[in-house]
């Protein structure tokens, strides 16, 4: 197997380092997304190897950040047209160890016991049941507030 990388996804490492060293500490979710989108890392062509490359050196400049970056490439490429996704809208998953949330009607019931990252609007996953369909894209505000939900 060859690793080294191309070209092209040695300029992609370069640019992700860049944006890595100017991302804050607070609001980092919407820094991310922002940036992101600024340099086209949420591009629909954007391969898996070259999605790692671009991690991996922005976890160099910025752990915490990469990881921030990874989640809301998965995600991005998860919700690619479900939901509008603005420059800084932030890209999240839900996690909990409790039975599946619910939807019923339009409402969304049980809970989210670690949502991430967020921004102050943010497109989360949501691993929950209606009927025999598994997931829900919903928009979120900060204080959890839905703004739009769409089935997969």
């Amino acid at each position: 197997m060859d690793f080294a990388l191309s070209d092209a996804q040695r300029a992609w490492q370069e640019t992700a380092r860049r944006l890595a060293r100017e991302w804050p500490r607070e609001g980092l979710a919407a820094a991310v997304a922002a940036s992101a989108h600024a340099a086209s890392l949420f591009s629909s062509d954007l391969d898996a190897p070259t999605a790692v490359a671009i991690i991996e050196a922005a976890g160099i400049e910025h752990p915490v950040g990469a990881v921030t970056l990874a989640l809301e490439l998965a995600v991005n490429v998860s919700l690619a047209g479900a939901v509008p996704l603005q420059p800084s809208t932030g890209r999240a998953v839900a996690l909990s160890s409790e039975t599946r949330p619910q939807l019923e009607g339009s409402t969304l019931t049980g809970r989210a016991l670690w949502v991430g990252p967020v921004a102050k609007e943010t497109a989360v996953i949501v691993g929950a049941a209606q009927g025999s369909r598994g997931g829900i894209a919903a928009q979120a505000d900060r204080q959890g507030r839905q703004a739009q939900e769409e089935h997969r």
